[in-house]
Formats: C-alpha cells, sequence, structure tokens
C-alpha cells in the first residue's frame, strides 16, 4: 500500500536555549552549548536514508548573538529561527515531521504547526488525557483550573 502523506525532515540544529556548561566543566561554555548543533548534524547523517523531503532551518553560529533580552537569552535570535523554521512548515505543508534538532526548544514550532493543522486530533488527545488523569487520579497543577 503506497503512503500518500507527506513527511518532512526538519533539521533544526538550534543550541543558543541550551545553557549547558554547567554539566560539562572540561569544556569552554561557548563549545559545549554549540554541541547541540553539531548533535542535530550527527542526527541526519546517522538517520537512515529516505525519501522524505529534508529542509534545514538557518541558524546563526555567532556566539555573541546570546544577548539577553526580557529576561532570555538570545530571545531575539531564537525569536528569528522560530519564525524561520515556521516559514518552512508552511511554504512545505507536511502532514508529518520528523525533527532532527538542537536543544529542547525545537520541539515547539513543530508541536505549534501540526496542533494547528489538527485541532480535532488536539481536542481528541486532550480529551484522552483527561479521561486517563481521572482515572489515575493525577492532580492537576496548583492554581490549575478543574473542569
Amino acid at each position: 500500500m503506497e503512503d500518500k502523506t507527506s513527511t518532512l525532515r526538519l533539521i533544526y540544529p538550534q543550541w543558543q536555549g541550551g545553557i549547558v556548561n554547567h554539566w560539562m566543566p572540561d569544556l569552554p561554555a561557548d563549545d559545549a552549548s554549540r554541541g547541540y548543533y553539531l548533535g542535530a548534524q550527527l542526527l541526519n547523517i546517522l538517520a537512515p536514508p529516505s525519501p522524505q523531503k529534508t529542509v534545514e532551518v538557518p541558524i546563526s553560529l555567532d556566539i555573541n548573538d546570546r544577548e539577553t533580552d526580557l529576561g532570555i537569552s538570545a530571545r531575539k535570535v531564537i525569536l528569528k529561527q522560530t519564525k524561520a523554521a515556521l516559514e518552512l512548515l508552511h511554504e512545505n505543508a507536511p502532514e508529518k515531521i520528523v525533527t532532527l534538532g538542537g536543544e529542547c526548544s525545537v520541539s515547539v514550532v513543530p508541536f505549534t504547526y501540526l496542533a494547528a493543522k489538527y485541532p480535532e486530533k488536539v481536542a481528541e488527545m486532550s480529551k484522552a488525557y483527561e479521561a486517563w488523569a481521572k482515572r489515575c487520579m493525577v492532580e492537576h497543577y496548583p492554581g490549575q483550573k478543574k473542569k
């Protein structure tokens, strides 16, 4: 059976949000954080070959682009890269996304794009989670409204 869905391989080597030098004291702080960039590139090399279209989010490698704005390190650069990633997704309009990325926040753009594309699935998953949480007596976060 032929798969009619479009899947996009998104290489997203963002490193600016990863402040990990305290875990790797033997490495200079700048090198420790930029390891996320290298990690994304290695994932792309090691991932099995695929017929999926591959696009890469343009990422600044300038270590001096880490100015703190509104209490967020490299906020302006991260926002610029986030917008670039979202533009790539809208241009390619995939149904599924495989993200090979850097630090944790690279998942935000694909999740946001897919949530907007499939609101009925989000509602379905939310309902399923709420039912599971009720069965398992999972408490809501303090201050969160109960339904």
